[in-house]
């Protein structure tokens, strides 16, 4: 199982260097783990970093609260999958306060999703 996990995390780190590249045309971009947003970076926690790098590395595909706090790997925070919903609305805050557009979208009953406009 922990290999399973492991592997996950390794593919999707590798699609993660891929798509940053593609989401700096729109202003957002990773560094030094953190997003920045026409320079101006989110100040994000490690978690909200690993939740919205998830999101971003998978665009338009919906995510369950337990898809994304496995992602995470923070066992330690992951007692309540509801959590997860006070870490989307922190990143949505963050991204309204640079002026970002809004790009984490929820499918109501399922989950979160990444769309840049």
């Amino acid at each position: 199982m922990l290999a399973r996990v492991k592997l996950r995390i390794r593919h999707s780190e590798a699609a993660s260097k891929v798509s940053i590249s593609s989401e700096q045309a729109s202003g957002l971009y990773a560094e030094n783990f953190d997003y920045h947003f026409q320079n101006q970076a989110l100040a994000l926690t490690a978690l909200e970093f690993k939740l919205l790098d998830k999101l971003i590395s998978h665009p338009r595909q919906v995510f369950s609260r337990e898809q994304l706090l496995l992602s995470a790997q923070n066992h330690q925070d992951a007692i309540y999958a509801r959590n997860v919903d006070s870490h989307i609305k922190a990143i949505r805050n963050k991204l309204r306060a640079v002026s970002a557009p809004e790009c984490i979208h929820t499918k109501r009953g399922f989950g979160y999703y990444y769309e840049s406009t």
